[in-house]
């Protein structure tokens, strides 16, 4: 029998100390089918001659901690929203997905395979390797390389004829979901624009939760202006942060993030949108942009 290489996931379930201090990945590390996961990858591991097992790559990964915090973040937000209102049908986008990680956070904490909740995971990296979504989370998660396009606006397109396409019955509740984790440069901006579409879409019975965590800036004509406005002048920056969105420390954000976050927030014309902090996310960028857009449910 071969002697087992331990994977992250593992220090991370061995670390009492710190799954005492964050819930999120004291969830995690709870989580029974990836218990059940974790110990096939150890059979599996411990035969000669056993071919790379495919959730040892999901399960070491470096920055798995950060990673974990990232993901339960948005999940746990997922969860919360559909736990106030009875949807009949679920429908969610995540955007940029990479491993997945978000994907597979919000169909345990939801108890995903229990509803009719089906999952659109989408990366412009058509070599990410799935296989370990099937059996276990096939039937609800679905990957879709896809490059989103500044140009003409694709993403919105994507949302919109998937969500034609899956809702046959009009008098269902139906959720849509969209969360975009540590969006870089333009995809914060393409997000938003397909937020914004969606809210002001004249669907009925239309239910939206957008979960948008910025992540890397650019320099582009439309938020020149905020950097005019406060790349000099951080306390001027601080006194709209604490007036208009949030009333904790801001010490820890680099100013360039901060004018990013107000600059994407400034974008946002339909539906009503709030910044919230999480400081369980263990990264200097865990603010997040939310919109909530509920019709009646009588």
């Amino acid at each position: 029998m071969k002697k087992r290489r331990p994977v992250v996931y593992d220090f991370l379930c061995e670390n009492t100390e710190l799954r005492k201090c964050n819930c999120y990945v004291e969830e995690f590390c709870s989580m029974s089918p990836l218990q059940q996961l974790r110990n096939d990858l150890a059979s599996h591991e411990q035969q000669p001659s056993s071919s790379p097992h495919p959730w040892r790559s999901f399960f070491n990964k470096s920055e798995l901690k950060k990673e974990v915090t990232e993901a339960m973040s948005i999940a746990t937000r997922v969860r919360n929203f559909l736990s106030q209102h009875p949807f009949d049908q679920i429908i969610c986008f995540d955007i940029c997905c990479g491993k997945g990680y978000s994907s597979i956070c919000t169909v345990e904490c939801c108890g995903g395979r229990d509803k009719d909740m089906q999952l659109f995971m989408l990366d412009c990296n058509k070599h990410l390797k799935m296989d370990y979504l099937h059996p276990l989370y096939s039937p609800q998660c679905h990957f879709v390389p896809f490059t989103i396009q500044k140009e003409t606006n694709n993403l919105y397109t994507f949302v919109q004829q998937q969500c034609v396409s899956l809702i046959k019955d009009s008098s269902k509740q139906v959720a849509i979901i969209l969360f975009g984790n540590h969006l870089c440069n333009f995809l914060s901006e393409q997000f938003v624009d397909c937020v914004q579409r969606l809210c002001a879409a004249p669907q009925e019975k239309k239910n939206l939760l957008a979960l948008l965590s910025p992540c890397c800036s650019y320099e582009n004509p439309n938020n020149t202006m905020y950097y005019q406005q406060f790349g000099q002048n951080r306390p001027l920056l601080e006194q709209v942060f604490a007036k208009e969105f949030i009333s904790t420390s801001l010490e820890q954000y680099d100013t360039h993030y901060l004018i990013w976050v107000y600059y994407l927030k400034q974008l946002c014309k339909q539906g009503v949108v709030r910044i919230e902090q999480d400081s369980l996310v263990l990264s200097n960028k865990n603010l997040y942009l939310i919109w909530e857009h509920l019709q009646s449910t009588a």
